[in-house]
């Protein structure tokens, strides 16, 4: 019984992770939360990994803003000379 109620917390605590992460598209997210559900203790050991990982990285941290650090391309959205543009 104490198995069961540690893997249903588990499974919780992941897929609100998942819910929260700002990383992934709704749909990616839902496919991962069906997998954590599928694969009782494998899916969160693999999901929540995966995720601390990408928090690891300095590719995606939140507080690194949108600069140029590079200096040779605009962001995206925007031309050399700081106009705004829309997708085509």
């Amino acid at each position: 019984m104490a198995l069961l109620l540690l893997c249903v917390a588990l499974n919780l605590a992941v897929s609100v992770a998942v819910l929260r992460c700002p990383l992934y598209e709704t749909g990616q997210k839902w496919c991962q939360i069906v997998l954590i559900w599928l694969l009782p203790m494998i899916g969160p050991a693999l999901i929540g990994g995966f995720l601390h990982s990408q928090f690891d990285s300095p590719r995606f941290d939140p507080s690194a803003g949108h600069e140029n650090e590079g200096g040779d391309l605009p962001p995206l959205g925007h031309s050399a000379d700081g106009a705004e543009h829309s997708p085509p």
